[in-house]
């Protein structure tokens, strides 16, 4: 078993999860209501009353805030930036008074699971299945038909006696 000192500090790991949300959100579109007047960073005017849609799906492949390979699954990005992006421009879990609550416990249980599990099995996509997937939008974003994987379990060392 993994302490929690121990999975704190697999930061190669956090980057993989971060990069993974940057280009597979949960919810890849949202509506915000603005409560009252409000600029937009480039200008444009919102008047109070007005709902706001946005894409983290989107924002996740744009190149103007992730370098000239936004559609690259990189997660040492994340290890190379010198501060990380605001979460009005990596909104996967929220930006400002409506920020998911359990970001950091959703990252730590996603290191948590990967850990365990690839310490434990070798993963691959099972036989016969294509790696490259479409994605189905219902109320969150979906692999269409699933990703079947197949899972080998690793060799473990003997305790010691």
């Amino acid at each position: 078993a993994f302490t929690f000192d121990e999975v704190k500090k697999l930061k190669y790991l956090e980057a993989v999860v971060y990069e993974a949300v940057r280009l597979y959100p949960a919810l890849p579109f949202n509506v915000k209501n603005a409560v009252k007047d409000d600029y937009l960073p480039d200008g444009t005017f919102v008047p109070a009353g007005v709902d706001v849609v946005y894409s983290p799906w989107f924002m996740g492949r744009n190149g103007a805030l992730w370098g000239d390979d936004p559609l690259e699954f990189r997660p040492q990005r994340w290890l190379e930036m010198s501060k990380r992006p605001s979460a009005y421009e990596f909104p996967a879990f929220q930006a400002g008074p409506r920020v998911c609550l359990g970001m950091n416990m959703a990252v730590l249980e996603a290191k948590l699971f990967l850990v365990t599990t690839l310490s434990r099995f070798h993963v691959a996509i099972a036989p016969g299945e294509q790696q490259e997937r479409g994605y189905v939008l219902k109320s969150g974003l979906f692999m269409d038909g699933g990703l079947p994987l197949q899972l080998t379990p690793r060799l473990q060392p003997a305790a010691s006696a």
